[in-house]
């Protein structure tokens, strides 16, 4: 099963791996809204955010949904269900939220950063995680952000980071804007740049994600074309798409 979501109250679910997509009834009151994020825990259980602050959840996989007070007007980017009940949520204007109650009361979690727009993140756990955004900084918290750490701009170029995927607690990528790509082997604490032929520095990735093994990896861009390595980032291949 997959899940993307986008504008005028767009949500969709494949179920054969993209080749076809279905849309969810996601629209309604929230066809002015553009939903940027997208995470579900189980076939049911999911969430979407997007602009306005706009939080919704679904027990039905799609079918209905349930909007949620965030207390939060600002555009909400990205969303992640670590479990039923613990979710994250990061946004512009250094929102970070929490729920550890499935979403009935959302928590707005101070931030060490002055990165303005937080666009990514990855949990390991309901406690244990990185979050993204401008200026190439990451925020990483092991105590379900009590405290956070600022990692800063690992490239030294001030490129906006899109995407983080963690393998386990030391090994990781993070990716974004004008081609970036980063990996690390040191729970963040140190990065390396890795490079994805010659379009990259004209096209922002958008998203990373790795098998089980850590070897293959994919990074998409929003017009869809996908960077792919075989072997952990260390080479990376331009399979083409829409350009």
């Amino acid at each position: 099963l997959g899940w993307a979501a986008g504008a005028a109250g767009t949500v969709l679910r494949t179920e054969d791996g993209g080749s076809t997509w279905e849309s969810l009834n996601s629209t309604g009151p929230w066809s002015g809204v553009t939903f940027y994020g997208v995470s579900f825990v189980s076939e049911s259980v999911g969430w979407t955010v997007g602009s306005g602050g706009t939080v919704l959840r679904t027990s039905n996989g799609g079918a209905t949904w349930m909007q949620q007070a965030s207390g939060i007007t600002s555009t909400l980017r990205g969303v992640q269900a670590v479990t039923s009940a613990a979710v994250w949520i990061v946004g512009q204007d250094d929102v970070i939220l929490r729920t550890t109650d499935s979403g009935t009361n959302w928590q707005r979690l101070p931030s060490v950063s002055d990165t303005q727009d937080l666009y990514a993140l990855y949990f390991l756990s309901a406690s244990t995680g990185w979050v993204g955004g401008r200026l190439g900084r990451v925020l990483y918290t092991a105590n379900a952000g009590a405290t956070w750490k600022l990692i800063p701009d690992p490239s030294g170029a001030g490129r906006t980071v899109k995407g983080i995927f963690f393998l386990d607690a030391q090994t990781g990528w993070a990716v974004g804007e004008l081609g970036l790509i980063l990996y690390t082997t040191t729970g963040g604490v140190s990065w390396a740049v890795q490079t994805c032929s010659t379009y990259g520095v004209t096209h922002d990735l958008e998203d990373v994600v790795a098998d089980e093994f850590g070897e293959n990896v994919w990074a998409v861009t929003r017009d869809g074309r996908v960077c792919q390595s075989s072997n952990a980032g260390e080479d990376w291949n331009d399979m083409g798409g829409d350009a």
